[in-house]
């Protein structure tokens, strides 16, 4: 049986020493990435939330627009081109307010994945 010595002993501890270091450099960039994360999916949700909020504003103010030319399309103040064209816009806004939608709820997701809430 040999001796322990500082020959021997010097590169084993250095091995140990690099290896700590490692999973603690690790450790801190797995903690920088969960919180980029987190910063990045809160920024989602705040921008879907705001997105939802101007697209439900558009689709009523179109609607709106939309009933209001119908009307005057029934009575003969406005050609049918132009009841269609809002009409169009009012169904494009739908359309972006239901995408609006599905991103909010995609966000709300990955909130609750990351808060640790499983469905």
């Amino acid at each position: 049986m040999t001796l322990p010595s500082e020959a021997r002993n010097t590169p084993i501890v250095m091995k140990e020493v690099k290896a700590m270091g490692a999973a603690e450099r690790d450790a801190v960039l797995a903690q920088r990435q969960v919180i980029v994360e987190y910063r990045r999916t809160r920024a989602s949700l705040a921008s879907a939330l705001t997105m939802l909020r101007h697209s439900n504003t558009a689709q009523q103010a179109l609607d709106a627009r939309a009933s209001d030319l119908e009307h005057a399309w029934s009575v003969g103040e406005t050609p049918v081109i132009e009841y269609l064209r809002a009409r169009r816009a009012a169904l494009d806004a739908g359309q972006r307010r239901a995408e609006a939608d599905v991103i909010w709820h995609a966000a709300m997701i990955r909130m609750s994945l990351m808060a640790g809430h499983y469905p």
